[in-house]
């Protein structure tokens, strides 16, 4: 039987236990009553003293178990139960001497002591079966020295009564098993109900607070959104206005840089699609920890610099760690970033060193204002900031921490916060260490050179359409451009066959890019090169991409990338088809 459940039914036990024992009490006056006439003296008025006076006792000593917590009660239950099953004992055997101590030949009086004794167990059945060990200590006992005292004293004429009494004795038994497990079955179906009830409880509020989350996610996704958007559109009608070279590349930077923002926002939006729905693998490898330190370092070096900060590595030499480092990378980055944009004074330190579990503990650590314990675990929530209640983006978006997170979780590795308003921030990652014989140093290719590839776009977007050809003309790539699958045939009609397939994932009359890009290869019977580019972030759809035989592409693609990945399907020295 579960432990909980003996918990349980000894706490019923306890609290209906004065009931019992004042039905006990009654009994015990009765029996007294019962005998005075015959055997009325000291010895029966010892004898009912000793069995009121244990049954006062055992009631003074139970109420501690009432002064208890729950959670004490549950620690102590053998205790109490093997109290309140050992005094049950003792009853038993002061009830079963009636019969050595007060024996009688009278019939009537014998069968009146008999009938109290038979009630007395059914009671004791009834009241004390919840847990089986109190009952039977009681009514084995008792019946056992009962019916030895008949023998005893009446001699084997009294065989009828001793039989009567043993069959009555088997019957309750089995009667206080039946009931023990009934009562305990209620118990455990309670016991089920108020789990499911906490569970249901708990996923309610899980619930409220996903609920809350996506709403404050969504407000504070959909202004930053239309914030860039707006920007965007006052910088291209200004741009239209003014006819001066230098105020037309201000313009121009400024959109640049409103246009930087929007693919910072997406960036952070897809990272946490991604994740969600379980796309990216975590795949470790020793790796020299100093490295990615004083890349970190470079990449912001410029932005502290700007704000006066000193930006500082302290690191034990050839440190080496088993993760995955761009994982790593990424999780150092938006802990720097954020470090960076909330010190106004000070320094920001990244430092790494053997923690006495064998372990590297990666700190970084920041002067800046502080973050309030109550806020330590909120601030991991996608758009939680502190302080930035007008949703400045020159403060950050407010992803960073809960990509963080989500990274941490992926590669198993724990991160905590210790902060205090104006004590600053330190934000350490624990990752394991690795073998340092295994590290590889890496080596240096060239760039692939340059080929007039024959690039197929597809895309339902002429907008994008356009942009991509000006782009691939640009690098010298002949390209053909459809918004469909059938119109993509009909335009290579004549043409040389594509060396690479651009397709975007969703396109028009619910085909998609996987489709078109599967139709083009059958119709040249070859797997011809593809990149399959998306702005979707729904977790299935990012599934379903990822399991493609095809290179994957998020958008806003950054044309960098997209060149190094098309040098990347075409050999140095290989000539377009």
């Amino acid at each position: 039987m579960d432990e909980r459940i003996k918990q349980e039914l000894l706490r019923i036990l306890l609290t209906q236990r004065q009931n019992a024992l004042a039905g006990a009490i009654i009994v015990t006056l009765i029996t007294t009553f019962s005998l005075w006439s015959e055997h009325g003296g000291q010895k029966l008025m010892l004898w009912s003293l000793a069995t009121i006076g244990l049954l006062l006792l055992r009631w003074y000593l139970s109420n501690g178990y009432d002064r208890l917590s729950v959670d004490e009660q549950n620690a102590q239950y053998r205790y109490w139960s093997n109290q309140f099953t050992l005094g049950s004992l003792s009853n038993g055997i002061l009830w079963g001497i009636v019969t050595f101590l007060f024996f009688s030949s009278d019939p009537l009086l014998l069968s009146l002591i008999i009938v109290v004794h038979a009630g007395y167990i059914g009671g004791a059945a009834s009241a004390t079966s919840i847990l089986l060990p109190t009952f039977l200590a009681f009514s084995v006992s008792s019946s056992i020295l009962f019916t030895l005292g008949i023998i005893i004293n009446g001699g084997w004429d009294y065989l009828k009564f001793v039989v009567l009494i043993s069959f009555y004795e088997v019957i309750m038994i089995f009667f206080a098993i039946r009931n023990n497990r009934s009562v305990a079955n209620q118990v455990a179906l309670r016991l089920q109900n108020a789990e499911l009830l906490a569970d249901l409880r708990e996923q309610r509020d899980k619930a409220e607070t996903a609920m809350i989350a996506k709403n404050r996610f969504l407000a504070a996704a959909s202004h930053d959104l239309r914030q860039p958007v707006h920007a965007l559109g006052l910088f291209v009608a200004s741009l239209e206005s003014h006819q001066e070279f230098e105020e037309r590349q201000y313009i121009l930077s400024k959109i640049k840089q409103t246009t930087a923002a929007l693919a910072g926002l997406f960036h952070g939006l897809l990272d946490i699609s991604k994740l969600d729905a379980n796309v990216v693998e975590n795949e470790p490898e020793d790796y020299p920890l100093n490295d990615l330190l004083y890349q970190i370092r470079d990449q912001f070096l410029e932005t502290a610099r700007l704000k006066d900060l000193t930006l500082l590595i302290k690191s034990e030499d050839n440190l080496v760690a088993w993760v995955d480092p761009s994982l790593l990378e990424r999780i150092l980055a938006n802990l720097v970033s954020n470090a960076v944009n909330h010190t106004d004074t000070g320094s920001v330190t990244i430092s790494a060193q053997l923690n006495s579990n064998n372990k590297i503990d990666l700190q970084v650590k920041d002067t800046g204002k502080g973050i309030p314990e109550s806020e330590h675990e909120r601030i991991f929530s996608e758009y939680h900031q502190l302080d930035n209640p007008e949703r400045d983006r020159q403060k950050g978006l407010g992803l960073g921490l809960a990509i963080v997170r989500r990274l941490s979780q992926l590669m198993s590795v724990p991160i905590t916060v210790s902060s205090k308003p104006g004590e600053g921030s330190v934000f350490t990652v624990t990752i394991p260490t690795g073998d340092p014989a295994s590290v590889v140093t890496a080596t240096q290719f060239p760039e692939p050179e340059n080929h007039a590839i024959n690039v197929l776009v597809i895309d339902d977007e002429v907008d994008i359409l356009e942009g991509m050809q000006k782009i691939l003309d640009n690098w010298g790539c002949n390209t053909v451009t459809a918004t469909s699958t059938a119109e993509a045939i009909a335009a290579l009609d004549g043409e040389a066959e594509p060396d690479v397939i651009l397709a975007d994932f969703r396109l028009r009359g619910n085909e998609s890019g996987l489709d078109a890009i599967q139709s083009i290869r059958e119709e040249y019977n070859w797997e011809i090169p593809a990149i399959l580019v998306t702005g979707d972030t729904d977790p299935e759809r990012l599934k379903q991409a990822t399991r493609s035989s095809v290179e994957l592409l998020h958008k806003p693609v950054e044309p960098a990338i997209l060149r190094q990945i098309l040098c990347r399907f075409i050999p140095p020295g290989d000539i377009a088809r």
